[in-house]
């Protein structure tokens, strides 16, 4: 996939000295975009596969766990398509491996994004104690309806509305990917 996603950046990059008209040029992009959506599938599709066969090793240190959300927030572009409030006091500090914290705290943030409505608005807050580490990421979108699918979120491939997810390119992986993690770490979801 690497070949392919290298030539067709080359090409999208300087269109006129590879002779595209501007038709070419836009199919080249769409296809650009394309695959690095199934490269991303791919990837995600390791991810839990390794998760499932437990071959993760964590590398677990203190985190400034405020600092970890506004850097996932920021790398997903997030604050582009909501307003998101990192309600995480400065001083919250806990232990864990930051960087698959990262990845479960941006599938939640992403998850709360994709299915928002409009304004949308994303609120990331903590609360624990000694023993136990809280982090709520709370939206004004569409809900999860009541019943047996609550159980189903986490599960791999599922996506609770196919529409929606068809248009923002949904895998149904990221929730499953951030519950593994999450049970990595001891946790919940």
């Amino acid at each position: 996939m690497q070949p392919l996603l290298g030539y067709l950046r080359m090409i999208v990059e300087d269109p006129d000295y590879y002779g595209l008209t501007k038709e070419t040029e836009k199919i080249l992009k769409t296809c650009l975009a394309c695959a690095d959506q199934e490269q991303a599938v791919v990837e995600r599709a390791i991810e839990l596969s390794l998760l499932t066969m437990d071959y993760v090793d964590l590398t677990v240190q203190e985190i400034p766990l405020r600092e970890l959300v506004a850097a996932a927030v920021s790398e997903g572009g997030y604050g582009k398509s909501a307003l998101i409030y990192n309600e995480i006091p400065d001083n919250v500090r806990i232990l864990g491996d930051p960087d698959r914290l990262s990845m479960a705290v941006t599938g939640l943030v992403s998850n709360a994004v994709k299915y928002n409505e409009p304004p949308e608005k994303v609120w990331i807050r903590y609360t624990g104690s000694n023993e136990n580490h809280y982090i709520m990421v709370c939206d004004n979108g569409i809900g999860i309806p009541p019943g047996d699918i609550i159980e189903s979120i986490f599960e791999p491939f599922y996506i609770g509305d196919a529409r929606q997810a068809c248009t923002e390119g949904s895998t149904g992986l990221g929730l499953s990917i951030a519950n593994k993690y999450v049970k990595l770490h001891g946790g919940e979801t």
